[in-house]
């Protein structure tokens, strides 16, 4: 080539420059709005696996849509660049219409949904299909102006010549990937925390809106020649050669099952990374960036080579196998990956690291497992651009023309397949046949597109017949030899919970996550987890104790509780509190159905509340159902959450509580749990401003590590022991509340913290969490990494401490006398043990437990000072033992057991080592009591899987 020939090129490719980077933008705007949208959405919709695969499906088909319709028209030249920018412009109108269009759509779907609960069996699919009715209404045509923007840009002849035509657009894809790339990080990191949705959603149409204003100057600056004196319609390529048809259609099946194979990656490797990271938003910004990252690159990587590659469909097929192959490897070597990380992340915790090796550490993990294969996804679509649109096939056409309806079905096609990929992942593998399936069958639609791919090269190259059956019949031999074997990859890590002291007895893979029941053979205890890493309570005599006082606390300060409503299940154990009598009717939310079948494993604890008529168990998220419920509530309880998982922090918004207000009979009370552990006390105070700007009449419960913050509708805050008393000698909670000592009302009043007036100094003045401008979302991972939990917790109650009140003002005149004395009595013992939580959480072992032996002598047997006893007793007898002082670990048990009256563990330890120096008589006795305090509360030992 002369050197005037270079030089016209390199003009003519630096003359792309402007619109390659107003596409870069582009892309930059539709992650933003897809995001943005699926967040405003989820209030109505639930933050459900499936709703969120819907709103995704919705989107994606509408940019299908897009392309499909822009390829029965095309436009080239300056025509192109108007039609870009009026699209750029339309798509900018469409998304700030969004926000305005979704109070009409939750109106149309809360009375749906109040219609479709009657169906009884069908409700779950009514409730899909009017969850993708309206976000069809709602996305279908932004999203679909933005699907058509890149086959209108890839029939732009301006300086494009036509054997350049291939590589044009594979720089689109990858400069427009590149965009949504940049997208993502800078929603995920920066503009939902600093902006909010509202403003994250006005940067994105101001992007549009640029990106509208710079083509339409290109448009005027630059008239293309080719474009002159048309109005826009360009008429269709000659039909050509026959095998054109054939051809076109092979390479669109390819890429259609590449979609559906890459989409069904995302959703499964998605999943699988956040059963070893921490589930949050970082972590799920950083395995979206680290595949649109490989997409971006892969497109990058081959857009120039485009011209000189002689056989795009032969690569197509080589990268289709290469994807297939990683991911398939890959799968077989997750329980690896996922042991090392577990190992660097609790290393990483107990050394105190900062979030940002944490989010370092998540990006590398999503990298190694996505990079490569994402790589070579990238290069599939340029690639299969070039295969279409290959000047020696004559059915080509003129590229100029060809290109719009060409990449515009290409587009449609790839896109349809990502969408049946999405769905299928989430709605059919996963639930049906399990992660290590659902990564299998993905793995064998990228060989399908290889398959596919081969196929158009042969019929473009018309390869003999017995060639052409030979890939398939690779493919099928391969489907049946993994089918007969029964070759699946283990991706659920259940072996990391098994070992020689504990199985796992129940195991569930759903939509929304993996639950377990792990069982310790030793102790008996059952724990159930969700996604390997939340425990969500157990059946040690402590946490049945602590979680049956959660329960029966906020039912025993209301005057009435007919009517009760609880978000979140977990082991069931806490709902004993519903058998009170003076309960007419109950729902729980659970958004599990894993959680739900799990607790039947711990039935024995649940005083047979489950099989209550009273009770009915709904499978939704708890937010949505304040929206959607007509119901009208005396008490609603939300249990324990995880508040630094992505979604569960709009369950402390102002939105979510008024929600909840509204739900409230007059005179009612909202009660809601917050572990400690999981945030700073920046955050709790946050939590605290947020709940008493809807409820000013609040006050503040304390157990340990996890608080309850109670509101009522009205006050002014009064607590009357001589009313508690007489509730909780009502049959048949009378007979549990003796059992686990708290039928006295001083047991149960001596868990307040603080009022109204307490609680406002320790909310103090500063921000408030809303749905539009969420902050724990982002603020609590940064705590989680940095901090251990236990000092975590330390720190808020050394918080609260500093607030603590006298419940003297709170007391009615009639009973203030009779009971002040016996509560300031359990209120020092419980703030010396309160202490000594905080010395713990600093290391100072020694004072922790002097202050502990004080609480104790203040009131013996007060539960939380025993408890925190009888842990450190156990520490102290197994440094013994590895001293060689047996007698003095025997002696340290033998205290613990006294102090501690639910000691399971501390009783199986000293029948050990009892045992082991000839006591037998005295071991099988404390053997016999532990095992009597492991169903203590039970009301019959069921058979099967829920017996014990």
């Amino acid at each position: 080539m002369s050197r005037a020939a270079k030089r016209r090129r390199g003009r003519r490719r630096g003359s792309w420059a402007p619109l390659l980077l107003l596409f870069f933008l582009s892309g930059v705007a539709a992650l933003i709005d897809e995001i943005v949208w699926t967040r405003m959405l989820s209030t109505a919709f639930g933050s459900t696996a499936r709703a969120s695969a819907l709103v995704l499906a919705t989107f994606m088909g509408g940019m299908a849509l897009g392309a499909a319709l822009i390829a029965r028209r095309g436009t080239a030249g300056r025509s192109a660049l108007l039609t870009y920018a009026r699209l750029e412009f339309a798509i900018g109108l469409t998304a700030l219409a969004v926000p305005m269009g979704i109070s009409a759509v939750t109106r149309l779907y809360v009375l749906g949904h109040g219609a479709i609960e009657t169906w009884g069996t069908g409700a779950a699919l009514g409730l899909d299909a009017l969850r993708l009715l309206s976000s069809a209404i709602l996305l279908t045509l932004p999203s679909a102006l933005m699907g058509a923007t890149l086959p209108v840009l890839a029939g732009l002849n301006r300086n494009v010549l036509p054997e350049e035509r291939s590589r044009w657009i594979g720089h689109l894809y990858a400069v427009n990937t590149a965009g949504a790339l940049a997208g993502s990080i800078l929603t995920g990191f920066v503009l939902l925390e600093w902006l909010g949705t509202q403003g994250s959603l006005l940067a994105a149409v101001a992007i549009n809106l640029a990106c509208a204003l710079g083509a339409w100057r290109l448009s005027r600056l630059e008239a293309d020649a080719t474009a002159a004196g048309q109005a826009g319609r360009v008429p269709r390529a000659p039909a050509g050669d026959e095998s054109a048809a054939p051809v076109s259609a092979w390479i669109f099946a390819a890429m259609a099952s590449s979609g559906a194979a890459a989409l069904a990656y995302e959703v499964l490797w998605t999943r699988v990374l956040s059963l070893i990271t921490f589930n949050t938003a970082y972590a799920f910004t950083l395995m979206l960036s680290a595949f649109l990252l490989g997409l971006a690159l892969g497109g990058a990587a081959i857009s120039p080579w485009l011209n000189s590659i002689r056989r795009p469909l032969i690569c197509l097929a080589l990268a289709q196998l290469g994807v297939g192959a990683w991911a398939g490897i890959g799968a077989f070597q997750l329980d690896s990956l996922a042991s090392l990380f577990y190992d660097l992340q609790e290393t990483l915790v107990r050394d105190g690291a900062r979030w940002t090796t944490f989010v370092g550490l998540q990006g590398l993990l999503a990298v190694t497992l996505m990079l490569p294969p994402t790589v070579l996804l990238g290069m599939s679509f340029p690639l299969s651009c070039a295969g279409l649109l290959d000047p020696s096939r004559s059915a080509a056409g003129d590229p100029s023309t060809q290109a719009p309806r060409q990449v515009g079905l290409l587009y449609t096609f790839n896109t349809i397949g990502a969408v049946a990929g999405s769905l299928g992942a989430a709605f059919l593998g996963i639930e049906l046949f399990g992660m290590g399936v659902a990564l299998l069958a993905a793995v064998f639609l990228s060989l399908a597109a290889a398959t596919l791919a081969l196929q158009a090269e042969a019929c473009s190259r018309n390869w003999p017949t017995r060639w052409r059956a030979l890939p398939p019949a690779i493919l099928a031999g391969a489907v049946a030899v993994v089918w007969l074997l029964d070759v699946t990859p283990d991706v659920t890590f259940r072996h990391l919970r098994e070992g020689p002291g504990s199985s796992v007895v129940f195991h569930d893979e759903g939509p929304d996550g993996i639950v377990e029941v792990v069982e310790n053979r030793i102790s008996g205890f059952r724990t159930l987890l969700t996604n390997r890493l939340h425990a969500e309570g157990s059946n040690d005599p402590k946490d049945v104790f602590y979680q049956r006082k959660q329960g029966y606390l906020p039912l025993l300060l209301h005057p009435a509780p007919g009517q009760v409503m609880e978000i979140g299940l977990g082991t069931g154990i806490g709902l004993a509190s519903l058998m009170d009598s003076r309960v007419r009717a109950a729902e729980v939310v659970e958004i599990s159905q894993g959680v739900i079948e799990a607790a039947k494993f711990f039935r024995p604890y649940q005083l047979g509340v489950m099989s209550d008529p009273r009770l009915r168990v709904r499978l939704g998220d708890g937010r949505s159902h304040m929206l959607l419920s007509g119901r009208q509530y005396d008490v609603i309880v939300q249990g324990l959450l995880t508040p630094y998982h992505a979604g569960v922090s709009s369950l402390y918004s102002l939105d979510h509580f008024r929600r909840c207000r509204q739900r409230l009979a007059p005179g009612g009370m909202l009660a809601v749990w917050i572990a400690l552990r999981q945030l700073a006390p920046e955050d709790l105070r946050l939590i605290l401003r947020t709940f008493r700007r809807v409820f000013p009449v609040a006050s503040v419960w304390s157990k340990g590590d996890y608080i309850g913050v109670f509101g009522q509708m009205e006050g002014p805050l009064s607590l009357d022991p001589a009313a508690i008393r007489s509730r909780a000698a009502q049959e048949p909670i009378a007979s549990d509340l003796r059992r686990l000592g708290l039928s006295d009302p001083i047991s149960l009043l001596d868990s307040f913290v603080c009022g109204p007036g307490g609680v406002e100094k320790l909310a103090g003045t500063g921000p408030v969490e809303t749905e539009a401008r969420p902050i724990l979302e982002f603020t609590v991972p940064r705590s989680v990494a940095q901090l251990n939990s236990l000092r975590l917790a330390a720190r808020n109650v050394e918080l609260l401490n500093r607030h603590q009140e006298s419940l003297e003002a709170y007391l009615p005149e009639s009973t203030r006398a009779s009971y002040l004395e016996p509560l300031q009595t359990a209120f020092r013992a419980r703030s010396l043990a309160l202490q000594a939580f905080v010395a713990r959480g600093r290391d100072e072992h020694e004072n922790a437990m002097e202050l502990l032996a004080l609480a104790l002598k203040e009131r013996p047997g007060d539960p939380m000072a025993a408890f925190a006893a009888d842990d450190y007793l156990q520490q102290m007898a197994l440094q013994l033992i590895d001293r060689g002082d047996s007698e003095g670990a025997i002696l340290a048990l033998t205290r613990a057991v006294e102090l501690n009256r639910w000691g399971v563990l501390s009783r199986l330890k000293l029948a050990a080592m009892l045992e082991a120096r000839g006591e037998a008589k005295r071991a099988a006795a404390l053997r016999a009591a532990a095992k009597a305090l492991r169903l203590h509360d039970a009301v019959e030992a069921a058979p099967g899987p829920a017996g014990d």
